[in-house]
């Protein structure tokens, strides 16, 4: 039975009702006192985690409860699979809280069972990761950015071409350069909400101006990484590349904002940063990290510098990401 079903009416007295449901993030462990029957009991602390879990119909939170709670520590967000038999159904409280699931005495979970339905549903896990994930790192060793950049083949594509070469055929890894227009920039909006950089742990993304930040789920430091959603849509005369659809190097982050050259060395003094988007100096030295230490009117004037500018972007396309990757910027 598709969730959906389930949640609208199968759990209506439907016998032996399976449901096979994707893990899509794992929240961090809660401690609840529990509600004591009687004057003379005391309350005792209870061990509590919220799974959301989806497949092509919806998603719900799935809670479990105490000596669960350690099943969902092996789990991973978008990859692990769930054959629930006979859920317990839980109904929306007073509080506001939505129905969700959760796992009763006759209840039963198949992890990652190995059946075509579960194949097919951990691949459109990973369709879904690529189109709604706020961060995707950067792939190592598919192409040479040196050879892309300033090598004998560097062929100028329109967006056309590329959807073109793309398409006919879809296995070819290739490189080329792409003369586009930056339409927008956000980097004073993403500043202001604290999303300046980015990161995905546990299923869950991380916001934050600073470079590091904390998984509230597995309570690890994660390094965080330029927001793609600070340049907007990028155009030529043929097509359009919308907001925070393409993967950037730190390369070409840092070429980006302090010009060709500068990307050897990472640092967050802002002291000595007097750079801005397509200036012709050269100072060596440079990284895009540089820009989280920038107060708000040098990211304004980076910003102003930025939207409506034309830049020639070296790219790299790879069938198995399924989108253009940045590899240098050229002013």
């Amino acid at each position: 039975m598709s969730l959906r079903a389930y949640m609208n009416s199968g759990h209506e007295g439907v016998p032996d009702v399976k449901i096979l449901v994707c893990v899509s993030s794992i929240g961090a462990r809660k401690t609840v006192k529990s509600r004591p029957k009687s004057v003379k009991e005391q309350s005792t602390d209870l061990s509590l985690i919220e799974v959301d879990v989806f497949d092509e119909t919806a998603n719900c939170a799935l809670k479990l409860w105490e000596d669960k709670v350690s099943s969902a520590r092996t789990w991973i967000p978008n990859r692990t699979v769930l054959l629930i038999s006979n859920p317990y159904y839980r109904q929306p409280d007073k509080r506001g809280t939505s129905s969700g699931l959760g796992i009763g005495i006759t209840s039963m979970v198949d992890v990652d069972p190995d059946f075509p339905d579960a194949h097919w549903l951990r691949r459109e896990a990973v369709n879904r990761t690529k189109k709604e994930s706020v961060y995707i790192p950067f792939p190592d060793g598919l192409w040479d950015a040196e050879i892309a950049i300033h090598g004998p083949d560097r062929t100028l594509f329109t967006l056309a071409d590329v959807d073109d070469f793309a398409r006919d055929d879809p296995a070819h890894i290739f490189t080329g350069k792409l003369n586009l227009i930056i339409l927008g920039v956000r980097i004073i909006e993403n500043w202001r909400r604290n999303m300046l950089c980015c990161f995905e742990c546990c299923g869950v993304p991380l916001y934050a101006n600073r470079l590091h930040g904390m998984c509230k789920n597995c309570q690890t430091e994660q390094s965080l990484h330029l927001n793609p959603r600070i340049i907007g849509s990028l155009a030529d005369e043929t097509g359009t590349v919308a907001l925070g659809k393409l993967i950037w190097s730190d390369r070409a982050w840092t070429e980006l904002f302090f010009g060709t050259g500068n990307y050897s060395r990472a640092s967050t003094s802002a002291d000595h940063v007097d750079l801005t988007a397509g200036d012709a100096q050269e100072a060596v030295g440079f990284s895009w990290q540089e820009l989280v230490a920038l107060d708000v009117n040098r990211l304004r004037s980076v910003e102003e510098q930025l939207e409506f500018s034309r830049v020639t972007l070296t790219f790299g396309w790879s069938p198995e990401l399924g989108r253009l990757c940045v590899l240098g910027v050229e002013w």
